[in-house]
């Protein structure tokens, strides 16, 4: 940064910072408490405004100025085309100072003459030191393909078919090469994928591209370009400037080619400037003019002798075959070179100011081509990208075979030439839309009307041969989306910049989203019907099943019928007769005629189907509940001795439908696990997990609180058989003593876990303390004592003002 530029950027930044801070604060606030600031911040408001006002009629963006902003609210709504005029503002600025510091001008041409003299230059701009701003989609100009002797085709019904008339350099003859090849299947192994190849012509040159060899490349010393104005540029917009130009070529050893495109008034887009340079002359071919004549190139472009030098030809390669028919053998791509290399940048523009010290300006590549005459900078900025290039070629030749990186250069540049081109709709077949989910985040909602709309769009674009972001661009397509406007007003609403073609055609765009709303609801509707198919559960009972089990169903059913009698049943009084508030007033509201209860009963239903693994973990719950609701019983009846496996009656052992494990047809039923010949206990523990040694130590427990409590049972009753035999009976004249009751409060409890003991003896600890503390009063002690009178009541410590003693510091003993 120079000195003059200093103070500039020193006050640029000083203005953009007290602006963000100014962003940053509640202005409108401030203004509402200081009548002073509301003045001065309005004052300075309208000066941005009227300098805004004036910057925009200052600059134009396609000679259409912007209409006056009045306040804040204008400036939001334009800001788009207010920061594009900026941009041209910018350019202009750039170009200006780039000329005043190198005094340079744009050489003179004379447009459709065919020499122009060149002025000595490095870098573009224009002779009156003023950059022009850039003519982008000038409005009012014909449409040159209106006036093309073959019609633009834009179906999508048939493939493309090459243009060749004759095929110049042939080793495989035109009728051999242009043949349609069917459509196939290509699957990858790797991949669940299938891509399908439509039928399609071949690459009439694919054979020549990979067997013809390139001319012998060695390290030379580079030819050095002419100086910038030196030579002279040649305009060829007629057929004999044509022939002219092709005979020279043929001479060359090498040649740079160049094609300058316009794609945004057209569906598939038309070539309107090709440029050729060798190393005396730069041509600069009118395509729109020569268009059905320029197939003569190929007698220069298929020579395998001739080495044709691109700049990322990818799309040169597939514009010259579809509106030419010219193909490229030998092609040196300098795109990939510059890869090979490893630079630092891999743009024209880089290695134009890298190897040829020149200052291009891209801007012109955005620039509208179809414009007659064309202005002087255009034809300098498509003279400067073919003149360097040869130059630019022999420094990265030598530099390739340095590194011997040449062949895979060639090999590159060999796969660039022989692409094929197709109609891209043909090639997608209705898929393109997929293009733009890769970009915006739509829900499968907007996807529907992202896909009718895109493919309402193409269409319209085919019928008026337009570029699809011509009749409604990316943006304003995903805007319909979001909102889904269904009315023209709504649709013409939905952004500030609406096109031509959209404003006409809202009322077609609104009915489509309409449909498509439609779609959406049929959608949602057939999603939800199928999510209730998926999870329903089919309830109905074979009768053939339940026929088959009919016994292990009826006594599941009878111990459930039971359970539920027992909660159910008329002894149950829903409402107490008295209250001991209100005594026996709520007699009178007793229900004289209650309800039978068991019409209360619920509806059993088959015992479920369990796997083995929640089978048995049912079975240890089971037993688990069933160990924990045995109590001790201690009656003068004796207890029922514990139940033997052997001694089960054969009505309750398992049938051999219960034995077996029933199938997903048939109804199984639950064996407890006591029943069953097998336990874990029995298994030895080496072969047991860690969760099988823990069920074995909790059931061999259970067992053992089983055996003391039997025992503990046939110890009394032992003991009452001894006093019945010791005590007299009535044939000795004494009446007969009444049984004795058992007393429950002396009986151990067994099945007290460690923390109700542990309960137990706090609580009798806490008892003995108060027996002890417990003082007698006694009347005869010695008055003079004070034994015997109560201790007054302990003083309480003064409030402390709501002091927490939470943090209190401990004092040190």
């Amino acid at each position: 940064m120079d000195e003059q530029t200093k103070p500039a950027y020193a006050a640029l930044m000083s203005v953009i910072r007290t602006a963000s801070q100014l962003a940053a604060q509640d202005i409108n606030f401030f203004e509402t408490m200081d009548s002073s600031l509301a003045s001065s911040s309005r004052e300075t408001s309208s000066k941005l405004l009227d300098l805004v006002n004036r910057i925009s009629s200052a600059v134009s963006i396609d000679d259409e100025e912007l209409d006056k902003i009045q306040s804040l609210e204008d400036v939001n709504a334009k800001w788009k085309d207010f920061s594009g005029l900026l941009d041209n503002l910018f350019e202009r600025v750039d170009a200006s100072i780039d000329e005043m510091k190198k005094g340079n001008v744009v050489p003179p041409s004379k447009t459709n003459e065919e020499t122009t003299s060149a002025t000595s230059t490095t870098s573009l701009s224009s002779g009156n030191g003023q950059s022009p701003a850039v003519q982008r989609h000038v409005r009012g100009i014909a449409k040159p393909q209106d006036a093309f002797s073959r019609k633009v085709d834009n179906s999508i019904d048939n493939p493309f078919k090459p243009l060749l008339t004759s095929k110049p350099n042939s080793i495989v003859s035109l009728e051999e090469s242009i043949q349609m090849e069917q459509g196939q299947e290509l699957s990858d192994p790797e991949s669940e994928v299938q891509e399908m190849v439509l039928p399609h012509y071949k690459q009439p040159y694919q054979y020549e591209i990979e067997n013809q060899p390139y001319p012998e490349l060695a390290i030379k010393e580079p030819i050095p370009f002419l100086e910038w104005g030196n030579n002279s540029v040649i305009y060829v917009d007629t057929e004999e400037k044509l022939k002219k130009m092709i005979k020279k070529l043929k001479k060359a050893s090498e040649i740079a080619v160049d094609l300058e495109h316009h794609d945004y008034r057209s569906y598939h887009g038309f070539v309107c400037l090709m440029q050729i340079s060798d190393r005396n002359d730069d041509y600069i071919v009118d395509t729109l003019a020569l268009r059905d004549e320029l197939q003569a190139l190929n007698v220069v472009f298929t020579d395998p002798s001739i080495i044709k030098v691109f700049h990322g030809a990818f799309m040169d390669i597939i514009w010259l075959q579809r509106d030419f028919g010219l193909y490229i053998v030998s092609l040196f791509d300098t795109y990939h070179a510059s890869k090979a290399l490893g630079l630092q940048r891999n743009s024209l523009a880089f290695l134009l100011e890298t190897y040829a010290k020149f200052h291009t300006s891209k801007k012109y590549q955005l620039a509208d081509w179809r414009i007659r005459p064309i202005p002087h900078e255009m034809l300098g900025y498509a003279q400067a990208d073919t003149h360097f290039l040869l130059n630019i070629f022999d420094k990265l030749r030598n530099k390739l075979i340095e590194k011997n990186q040449l062949d895979t250069v060639l090999k590159d540049s060999r796969e660039v030439a022989k692409k094929r081109y197709e109609i891209p709709a043909y090639a997608n077949q209705g898929t393109g839309w997929r293009s733009l989910l890769n970009k915006y985040n739509l829900t499968p909602s907007q996807q529907i009307v992202l896909k009718e709309l895109y493919a309402w769009r193409d269409r319209m674009a085919r019928v008026h041969d337009e570029s699809p972001g011509y009749i409604m661009p990316n943006h304003f397509l995903i805007s319909l989306c979001y909102n889904m406007p269904d009315t023209s007003t709504a649709v013409i609403g939905t952004s500030n910049s609406t096109t031509p073609f959209v404003r006409s055609s809202a009322r077609d765009i609104a009915r489509i989203i309409e449909n498509c709303k439609k779609l959406i609801e049929q959608d949602r509707l057939d999603r939800l019907e199928q999510a209730e198919k998926e999870t329903s559960v089919d309830v109905e009972m074979d009768d053939e099943k339940l026929l088959d089990n009919y016994d292990a169903y009826e006594r599941e059913f009878k111990k459930a019928l039971k359970k539920q009698s027992s909660l159910f049943n008329n002894s149950t009084k829903l409402m107490a007769g008295a209250s001991s508030f209100f005594g026996n007033v709520l007699e009178m509201y007793k229900v004289e005629n209650e309800p039978d209860r068991s019409q209360f009963l619920l509806h059993v239903p088959l015992p479920p189907e369990l796997s083995g693994d929640e089978e048995s973990e049912q079975e240890d719950e089971e037993s688990e509940s069933e160990n924990e609701q045995e109590v001790p019983v201690a009656e003068s009846k004796p207890e029922p001795e514990a139940v033997d496996e052997n001694s089960v009656s054969q009505e309750e052992k398992p049938t051999e439908v219960d034995a077996k494990p029933g199938t997903e047809d048939e109804i199984s039923l639950h064996v407890p696990r006591s029943k069953r010949s097998f336990h874990e206990t029995d298994m030895p523990e080496e072969v047991m997990n860690s969760k099988q040694r823990r069920k074995a130590k909790r059931k061999k427990l259970r067992l053992m609180e089983k055996e003391q409590i039997s025992k503990m049972v046939d110890e009394k009753e032992l003991e009452h058989d001894k006093q019945e035999d010791n005590e007299p009976t009535q044939e000795d004249g004494q009446p007969e003593d009444q049984p004795e009751v058992f007393d429950y409060s002396s009986a151990p409890k067994v099945l007290l876990t460690a923390s109700d003991k542990r309960a137990q003896q706090r609580e009798k600890k806490k008892q003995e303390k108060k027996e002890a503390k417990k003082e007698i009063f006694d009347p005869y002690a010695n008055v003079n004592s004070d034994s015997h009178v109560p201790k007054p009541a302990r003083k309480r410590k003064p409030a402390t003002g709501g002091k927490t003693m939470t943090f209190k510091k401990k004092s040190k003993k």
